[in-house]
């Protein structure tokens, strides 16, 4: 049997479809917050929605820009400015530390460490196991990371709390994803039943529980 093929802007169709749901059956669950952050997708073009959603497929909230290719998106440098502007994506900050180095390929994380260690911290070898060296990595000077040229070529989402209350809505527990569209469509997966979107089955108690 031949493998299924998706459309070119598969991913946006189905995180419209995702919004569906929690604009609808979801509402009455839905703050301040988490509203706004919808009205504000809906002010952008049809190309930065599609980078926004393409960063939030992505494992985990800091991304590495030179990995955003897409044929679709001609400028990826121009929409991550328009995200930018809206406070969807940020520069990294010290506060994003941890899930910085935690994206980090072993080299580099080297690289990282020979840019930003103070001149008092132990030289390390390229050969240090990557556990040691993530630790190492640890107690760099965070202001320092920040700044360096390792820094610069990564981006942060800054609104994948609200995708992550939103999946709780959809799928009625923690562990779902955007990527399960994708693997409906291509008969590898199921999501909801016609049904069960129809309606939303948590109360505000259970909900309550997630925040």
């Amino acid at each position: 049997m031949p493998r299924k093929t998706l459309p070119t802007f598969y991913y946006h169709s189905h995180f419209l479809e995702f919004l569906e749901f929690v604009r609808g059956p979801s509402a009455h669950l839905l703050n301040q917050d988490q509203k706004a952050f919808l009205s504000l997708f809906d002010t952008l073009d049809t190309l930065c929605q599609c980078t926004l959603v393409r960063l939030l497929n992505r494992k985990g909230r800091v991304v590495k820009i030179a990995s955003l290719v897409f044929a679709e998106i001609p400028s990826i440098e121009q929409e991550l400015n328009k995200l930018a502007q809206h406070g969807l994506v940020s520069a990294l900050q010290t506060a994003h530390y941890s899930d910085f180095i935690a994206a980090l390929t072993k080299a580099e994380l080297f690289d990282l460490y020979t840019e930003c260690a103070d001149a008092n911290m132990p030289a390390i070898k390229k050969s240090i196991a990557k556990p040691a060296l993530l630790e190492s990595c640890a107690k760099l000077n965070r202001e320092h990371v920040v700044a360096s040229v390792l820094a610069q070529q990564y981006v942060v989402t800054q609104c994948e709390h609200h995708i992550a209350y939103f999946l709780f809505l959809y799928f009625g527990h923690n562990k779902g994803l955007l990527n399960q569209f994708s693997m409906r469509d291509l008969g590898l997966m199921r999501t909801r039943d016609e049904q069960a979107q129809m309606q939303s089955r948590l109360s505000k108690e259970t909900v309550n529980r997630f925040h």
